[in-house]
């Protein structure tokens, strides 16, 4: 794996095709990520996603910083995770996890 460079990264931005399929799949999960207005109209902080490996299990994290909560989901694969975690969204099933306040 080459080493990454700050200074060199550039941020990308997803086209209409890719935010097509992307909500075909994860409907749930990308109004988290890219809503940003409530049904009310109200403006709304968007989530974050976090996506990691470890014990051989893909783990992710939505972080609702609207909420301050957290909603974790893990699968064998990455699609199974991710799954997972729209599942959870889409049933309303998902324990949110109360984030700690930071000093």
């Amino acid at each position: 794996m080459e080493r990454s460079n700050p200074r060199k990264a550039k941020g990308e931005t997803l086209d209409g095709s890719e935010l097509k399929k992307l909500s075909a799949t994860y409907p749930c999960l990308l109004a988290h990520l890219t809503d940003p207005t409530w049904d009310d109209g109200e403006a709304r902080t968007v989530s974050t996603l976090l996506l990691f490996t470890e014990n051989g299990r893909w783990k992710v994290c939505l972080k609702d910083r609207n909420a301050n909560a957290s909603l974790w989901a893990s699968g064998e694969a990455l699609s199974e995770a991710m799954a997972a975690i729209e599942a959870c969204l889409a049933l309303g099933t998902g324990e949110w996890r109360s984030s700690k306040p930071s000093f």
